[in-house]
C-alpha cells in the first residue's frame, strides 16, 4: 500500500481546497442573491454576475468530480492516480451508451478546469476595470490597461489546457503545467495588488472630506 503520506501532501490538500471552495461559494451565492435583489445595475453588468455564479458552480462540480474520482471510485487503486481523469478509456465497462457519454462530458470539463478559472479571474477584474473607470472620473487609460492584462491569466489557463489534452499521464504535471499554472496564479496576484492599489488612490483622492 502507498504511504498515507503522499495522498495527504496531495488529494488532501486538494480536498480541503474543494471543501472551501464549496463553502465559498454559498456565500458567493447569497451576495449573488442580495446583489440582484438589491442594486439596479445595468444589465450587462448583471450578466457578468450570473456568469461568473455559473462558471463558478461549473468549476466546484468539476472539483468535485475528480475527488470522486480518484478518491472513492478508485478507492485502493492508485495505479489511476498516475492519469488524468479525463483520459481513463471506460469503454470497456458494460454500461449504455449514454452513460459513456456522460462520462466522456465530465472528463472534457475537467480538461477546462485552468481556463475556467483564469475566464473566471478575467471576468472579474474587468468588473473592477470598470469600477475603476467610474471612480477615477471617466479616465480611460488605467482601466483599458487592466482590461489588457487580465487578459494574460486566462490565455495562460487556456494553454495549460492545450497542454493538458496533449499529456496523458499525471507524472508530466510537476513539468511545464505546473510553471504555467504558477504564472497564472502570478499573474492573478499582480494584477490584484494594482487593482487595489488603484482602487484606494481614487477613493482617497476623491474623499469629500466631511465626517460621518
Amino acid at each position: 500500500m502507498f504511504p498515507t503520506s503522499s495522498l495527504t501532501n496531495t488529494f488532501g490538500a486538494y480536498t480541503i481546497a474543494t471543501f472551501a471552495s464549496a463553502i465559498l461559494f454559498g456565500v458567493s451565492c447569497f451576495q449573488a442573491w442580495h446583489y440582484f435583489n438589491t442594486y439596479s445595475d445595468a444589465p450587462i453588468l448583471k450578466y457578468t454576475v450570473g456568469a461568473l455564479v455559473a462558471l463558478e458552480m461549473l468549476h466546484l462540480a468539476v472539483s468535485i468530480h475528480a475527488l470522486y474520482y480518484f478518491l472513492i471510485t478508485n478507492y485502493l487503486n492508485p495505479f489511476a492516480l498516475l492519469q488524468n481523469v479525463w483520459w481513463v478509456a471506460d469503454f470497456y465497462l458494460t454500461t449504455e451508451f449514454i452513460l459513456r457519454c456522460h462520462r466522456i462530458c465530465l472528463r472534457i470539463m475537467l480538461k477546462l478546469t485552468l481556463g475556467i478559472i483564469g475566464l473566471i479571474m478575467t471576468l472579474v477584474h474587468l468588473c473592477y476595470a470598470m469600477r475603476i473607470y467610474h471612480v477615477s472620473g471617466r479616465k480611460k487609460i488605467v482601466p483599458i490597461a487592466i482590461a489588457v492584462v487580465s487578459l494574460i491569466p486566462c490565455a495562460i489557463g487556456w494553454v495549460v489546457v492545450a497542454v493538458l489534452f496533449r499529456d496523458r499521464l499525471n507524472a508530466h504535471l510537476p513539468g511545464l503545467p505546473e510553471t504555467l499554472a504558477k504564472a497564472l496564479l502570478a499573474a492573478a496576484i499582480a494584477i490584484d495588488v494594482f487593482i487595489a492599489y488603484t482602487l484606494s488612490y481614487y477613493l482617497h483622492t476623491n474623499r469629500s472630506g466631511m465626517k460621518q
